[in-house]
């Protein structure tokens, strides 16, 4: 009775119930809705408190043979489950890295910074048989696989796109340089294999030679270039972590046109740091005006902290004192996320943008094919 009374009373109840299609479509947009929100709320908790910090490797030192990296990168590739999947090929495959034709085509700058991390944690604990495996085949593979060009220098190319610098593979840059030799000059040390530091002697010619589009002179100064470009990026980050190649190779050799050099573009530098600031933030590079992440300006800290330490430069102590305190402060991380967001959507929306050209590459590059290329012509 009861069952019949309720279907009769849904019958001559006159409020219309919505239909199925209507409820999933109220789902739908309501999820659209949320969705962009939660996005917004997971990156803006990124740039405010989940972001990487780096830090100034304590033990890096300013002189006698490179040891630690100035960048503490020991906590990269602390999984070795996730490092031996990564190297299960001999050489690391990083994000970057590329596949043709079922061949991996590895990204250099991921390679050296990989290596530079396992060598730190080696020197922290020397008893991982496997760790010291990795970092010797990574060595080898800057050994066997630079691309070599005329005067004996070597380079390793990157084969991925820097589309918004303009930059299709292949192309060569400072940071991978540099890194190559302060790599190199470790693994010298750590292997007692003078071969690393004879290829980190040759790579740093890179880093001095004005027919190659690695640096740039400008008004008698020479800047390095991470992204070689026009108009010219001079990444803050990259063009600093070149510059310490240079100071490990002084390191390791005690050359003193070495030291001169490494004197002489440091000050280059200094002189133009300040177009870099924005306040007590930094942006990326010379070309675009937003702020970096704080990820990016903890980086630029601990870079200016280690030429602070070499140089003993005032200049370098105060910046690196001011860009950690601004990192540090979450009101000025939330300020920097919705000042990257709108220039974001400005960029998107058609604002101004400088469209970088590549420079020339060296014509040594244009047939090196994907992952190895051996000219014996060209080697010492």
């Amino acid at each position: 009775m009861n069952l019949e009374r309720r279907a009769l009373d849904r019958r001559d109840d006159p409020t219309p119930r919505p239909r199925p299609a209507k409820i999933l479509a109220r789902w739908i947009l309501a999820l659209l809705a949320v969705v962009p929100l939660v996005i917004f709320a997971r990156e803006f908790v990124g740039y405010t408190m989940t972001y990487s910090r780096t830090q100034l490797h304590p033990a890096a030192g300013v002189d006698g043979p490179p040891r630690a990296y100035y960048l503490d990168w020991r906590r990269d590739w602390e999984d070795l489950d996730a490092l031996r999947k990564a190297a299960r090929e001999g050489v690391m495959a990083t994000p970057r890295a590329l596949r043709k034709d079922g061949r991996l085509v590895p990204d250099p700058i991921g390679v050296i910074q990989g290596g530079l991390a396992i060598h730190d944690q080696l020197l922290d604990d020397p008893d991982q048989p496997e760790r010291r495996r990795i970092l010797h085949d990574q060595l080898e593979w800057l050994r066997t696989s630079a691309v070599w060009l005329p005067d004996s220098v070597p380079v390793w190319p990157c084969y991925w796109s820097a589309g918004e610098y303009g930059l299709e593979g292949p192309w060569i840059s400072a940071i991978t340089q540099g890194q190559a030799v302060s790599l190199l000059t470790r693994g010298a040390t750590y292997f007692d294999d003078s071969r690393y530091l004879r290829l980190a002697g040759h790579a740093l010619a890179a880093l001095r030679s004005p027919a190659l589009p690695l640096i740039r002179s400008v008004d008698g100064d020479i800047l390095f270039e991470e992204f070689p470009s026009v108009p010219p990026s001079t990444v803050l980050n990259g063009a600093l972590c070149a510059w310490l190649g240079v100071w490990d190779y002084y390191r390791a050799t005690g050359d003193p046109e070495v030291h001169d050099y490494a004197i002489r573009t440091i000050a280059a530098m200094d002189r133009r740091i300040g177009a870099y600031e924005l306040g007590d933030w930094t942006r990326y590079d010379l070309i675009k005006t937003r702020p970096v992440s704080p990820t990016y300006q903890e980086i630029h800290a601990t870079l200016a902290e280690a030429v602070h330490a070499i140089t003993r430069e005032r200049t370098w102590g105060e910046r690196a004192g001011r860009w950690r305190s601004a990192a540090n402060r979450p009101e000025i991380r939330a300020r920097v996320f919705f000042q990257v967001l709108m220039a974001k959507v400005d960029r998107h929306w058609g604002g101004s943008v400088v469209r970088p050209r590549p420079e020339a590459m060296p014509s040594g590059l244009s047939g090196a094919p994907l992952a190895v290329r051996e000219n014996s012509a060209n080697r010492p």
